[in-house]
């Protein structure tokens, strides 16, 4: 998918995170209407570092670009938000249209946010379904 700039990325608004000292998360719940996507509902939770999403940015991709988009819808949303804000810890959750759930998630590597990410699978009773898995 290429972009109105070119990139192959698309354009998040970011914003500055006030308390860059603290682990907080952040989520952003989008119900999806009418689209190409399987999916009736995304959730994006983030522990952010420097950056921070703007939610209005981030419904508006989700809902114009990433639905119509074939293939690996969460997996794409969840790197093109990593590339934009650099998250300590990410996971992004898509409830189909027949109620299934996916999950899928990243912590930077070599720091406990990696450990949080390799818990959260290891702990999480969807484990051993299919459709949850760490990048």
């Amino acid at each position: 998918m290429t972009y109105d700039d070119g990139s192959m990325s698309p354009i998040f608004k970011t914003i500055p995170n006030k308390y860059p000292e603290r682990d907080h998360f952040v989520t952003v719940k989008i119900a999806i209407k009418e689209c190409d996507s399987n999916f009736s509902k995304i959730v994006v939770s983030y522990i952010p570092d420097k950056l921070m999403l703007e939610a209005h940015s981030l419904e508006s991709i989700i809902a114009h670009e990433f639905t119509s988009a074939k293939g690996r819808l969460l997996e794409d949303l969840l790197k093109h938000i990593s590339d934009s804000i650099s998250p300590r810890y990410i996971e992004v959750e898509g409830t189909t249209k027949d109620a299934k759930t996916n999950i899928i998630n990243w912590g930077r590597p070599n720091s406990k946010y990696y450990t949080i990410a390799t818990k959260r699978l290891l702990n999480n009773e969807w484990f051993s379904r299919e459709g949850y898995h760490t990048l």
